[in-house]
């Protein structure tokens, strides 16, 4: 699925835990699509949820699995075909399911539009913030969420060669940074650039677009100016995505509805993994 270019792979059949690392990486590097990111389809006491191949949270994911839970159909045994229903013009629906890096659940709204089918993630809110200036750095925003932590860095030209010094400040700072999101963000063109590494899969991405570092922009905005940030476009590589966030100076983070909408486009592919066929 491609939610603004931010390529993701659903495994709709059940995966061990232990196994789903490896799969991912797999995924990831075997299936000639160009996929950032491994999603796994977990039912739990007959509710769906999300997991992330890292147990991190991923906004992108989230309106992928939303998508697919309203239009697709789930198989529930091995070889069974996927089926997507393409929705017709106008169609609208609200689903809610689990996920990675979230402890309350996530709700996805679609609308079927001439454009594409429109998913809105209602995102979990950041458990911290903090910003600061570093020699090497420069000007930077952490923005921490339960599933993942984004070091922000603003007006600094993309190097892979930042993302240890800031993973250093992050973590002097008591961030985890098991899933650390570093956010090269030009402000005045509304662009970004996200770099995503995930330690349990061992993954480095320089990702097409980032959910939840377009959220935490958002957050990092609101909080600075004390004033919403509404339909915020982040212009990425692969797409853009709109954001919104609400200032709330009671909450603990001191935001609010924060909520991550875009485009979500669909290829089923019907892989069998590892080696297995129908006739097996």
């Amino acid at each position: 699925m491609n939610p603004s270019g931010n390529t993701t792979i659903l495994a709709l059949d059940p995966v061990p835990i232990d196994r789903r690392a490896r799969i991912a990486r797999e995924l990831m590097g075997g299936l000639g699509v160009g996929a950032e990111q491994v999603g796994f389809y977990i039912r739990q006491d007959g509710s769906p949820r999300l997991e992330m191949a890292g147990g991190e949270f991923c906004g992108n994911a989230t309106r992928c699995f939303g998508a697919w839970l309203a239009c697709g159909y789930l198989p529930h045994s091995p070889f069974e075909t996927p089926v997507w229903r393409e929705p017709a013009q106008g169609f609208s629906e609200t689903v809610v399911f689990e996920s990675s890096g979230s402890r309350e659940p996530i709700s996805v709204s679609l609308l079927q539009t001439d454009r594409g089918l429109r998913a809105s993630a209602a995102m979990p809110l950041p458990t911290r913030l903090s910003r600061g200036v570093d020699s090497v750095l420069g000007a930077y925003s952490i923005v921490g969420f339960e599933g993942i932590t984004h070091v922000i860095l603003w007006d600094k030209p993309a190097d892979e060669m930042l993302l240890s010094p800031a993973a250093r400040v992050a973590e002097s700072q008591g961030f985890p940074v098991n899933a650390l999101g570093l956010l090269f963000c030009d402000l005045s063109n509304r662009r970004l650039i996200p770099l995503i590494r995930i330690e349990e899969v061992g993954s480095l991405v320089w990702e097409s677009s980032c959910g939840s570092g377009s959220a935490a922009v958002a957050c990092a905005l609101t909080v600075e100016g004390k004033s919403a940030a509404r339909g915020l476009e982040l212009a990425q590589p692969g797409g853009v995505l709109g954001v919104s966030a609400s200032y709330d100076e009671e909450s603990a983070a001191g935001v609010s509805g924060v909520t991550l909408t875009g485009t979500v486009w669909v290829n089923v592919l019907g892989v069998y993994y590892p080696t297995a066929s129908p006739n097996k």
